[in-house]
């Protein structure tokens, strides 16, 4: 089996009777940090993306060049001071009707900054973020996407943990730390299989997370799993 659910997510809610998972399993997952989540802001637009001057695929907006200083901004509930927004219909023209253009913006969170909240307080923290994220882009950019809107929506870290099961809503795996980074994951892939016949691939994986690495790990883990199977039926035989 090739999970692409966290470890976190399997030992606890996928595995019965529970007391099957190893201790050193469960210890791997307490060790580790979560990785961030995120809040985007889906907007529908009643204006194409040539008449907003937006000739981009995707813009990358950041405050300034202080990675440090940018990744602490995830950790409060003001508007993170980094965005990825992507104009989707300068990749795929028709995907939404003439005259019309679809825009999301995208910035990372650690959940506990929404952890606390009553669902008074959730509903105008994520409109007065999602409003600060558009400002941040149309200042950076020079363009209006508020005068255009006709479709809004926005999904946050609790978003992500009702709607996708994943812990504590994180998109990012677990986060890469010096003891806990790509190679030391690799060098210890056998040592972390815990359950027999049981592997993971995807952003909490041996390649730890980003869109490149996730993906790269499913075809490792097919190969690794279609070895020991070859062996086993090698050992039958």
């Amino acid at each position: 089996m090739i999970s692409n659910a966290s470890p976190t997510l399997v030992y606890n809610h996928l595995v019965s009777p529970k007391a099957e998972v190893p201790a050193p399993a469960l210890k791997e997952c307490n060790a580790r940090l979560t990785g961030v989540s995120a809040v985007v802001v889906y907007l529908g637009l009643d204006a194409t993306l040539e008449e907003l001057g937006l000739h981009e695929y995707s813009y990358f907006v950041y405050a300034n060049m202080n990675t440090e200083e940018m990744y602490e901004t995830f950790k409060t509930l003001d508007a993170p001071k980094v965005q990825a927004v992507l104009c989707l219909n300068n990749a795929l023209p028709d995907c939404s009707p003439p005259g019309t253009s679809i825009v999301s913006i995208t910035t990372l969170y650690h959940a506990d900054a929404w952890q606390h909240l009553s669902p008074r307080e959730y509903v105008r923290a994520k409109s007065k973020v999602a409003g600060d994220l558009i400002a941040d882009f149309e200042r950076a950019t020079g363009t209006s996407l508020r005068d255009h809107i006709e479709e809004f929506e926005v999904a946050t870290p609790q978003t992500y943990a009702r709607y996708t099961g994943a812990y504590r809503g994180s998109i990012y795996g677990y986060e890469p730390e010096p003891w806990d980074s790509l190679i030391p994951r690799m060098m210890m892939m056998q040592e972390d299989e815990h359950l027999q016949g049981l592997k993971f691939c995807g952003g909490s994986a041996f390649r730890c997370h980003g869109y490149s690495s996730s993906l790269l790990s499913g075809p490792t883990t097919a190969l690794r799993t279609l070895g020991d199977m070859t062996t086993r039926e090698e050992m039958v035989g």
